[in-house]
């Protein structure tokens, strides 16, 4: 299994020597890399012999219109240029008539969205035939016209299509649970953890009010610690484990220390 860090070249290139050699795998957000950008870090990877996977927020997976194929054949040419181990996208969609929502959007888990997904595959696949990841997201208010729990519809959705992958957000699926008052474990129940190839893990955040917001700035404490041990042993096939971190960067030890507590926990 790969450590390492998912690369925001805004918080991490002015540390980058002193983070470069503990990790062994950088995850890059073509949505957010210019072309100088993302040959600076290619070239770094290439020296030091660390790979790379690719996530993205911009294909719209889950659109019922289909999904964005002018930014999935983008993916797919970065994707071949950064030899990258695998694509990843979100299970939402972020367009509607073409026109980018400029964030990722919940859908509601019932049978009409697995056939959606089964559609849009039809077409993603010509691009990314294999190493197909789809990650959950954080949901402040569920739909209460699901008829599926979120932990049930995906389990649907590695079922309908065998060959993909999760990436599992640890942070956003915990954040889902306390928002919607579900306990973390009862929220977890029926997912199939064995299907997880990624794993992003984030700090936890209240705000003033004790309300927890996904805002991926803080460090890990034991509270978003103690899930992951408890998921270690479900996890059969991890294979990257990575810290996800978009602001409140301040020096290298706000991502070494977060590594080295994953370090401590699967090595």
């Amino acid at each position: 299994m790969k450590i390492g860090i998912c690369y925001r070249p805004y918080l991490h290139k002015k540390f980058l020597k002193e983070i470069i050699d503990k990790i062994s795998f950088i995850e890059l957000m073509p949505d957010i890399m210019t072309v100088s950008e993302t040959n600076f870090i290619k070239d770094i990877c290439d020296s030091k012999k660390i790979d790379m996977g690719l996530h993205c927020l911009r294909s719209s997976l889950f659109s019922p219109e289909g999904p964005q194929m002018d930014k999935v054949e983008n993916y797919y040419y970065f994707s071949e240029y950064i030899h990258s181990k695998y694509f990843s996208d979100h299970i939402a969609y972020s367009s509607y008539r073409e026109r980018y929502l400029t964030s990722v959007q919940p859908i509601r888990y019932n049978d009409k969205n697995l056939f959606v997904f089964q559609n849009n595959m039809t077409e993603l696949r010509k691009y990314f035939p294999k190493n197909f990841s789809i990650e959950n997201i954080t949901q402040n208010t569920l739909f209460s016209e699901s008829i599926y729990s979120e932990s049930t519809f995906i389990r649907k959705l590695t079922e309908q299509q065998e060959d993909i992958t999760l990436l599992f957000d640890l942070t956003n699926m915990y954040i889902t649970a306390k928002r919607n008052n579900i306990p973390f474990e009862k929220y977890i129940l029926n997912y199939p953890f064995d299907k997880v190839k990624i794993v992003h893990v984030s700090g936890l955040y209240k705000d003033k009010h004790g309300i927890y917001q996904d805002t991926h700035s803080t460090n890990f404490d034991e509270e978003i610690l103690i899930p992951l041990r408890m998921l270690k042993s479900k996890m059969s096939n991890l294979e990257y484990l990575l810290v996800e971190r978009d602001f409140n960067v301040n020096s290298p030890d706000d991502i070494l220390g977060d590594l080295e507590k994953l370090k401590e926990i699967f090595e």
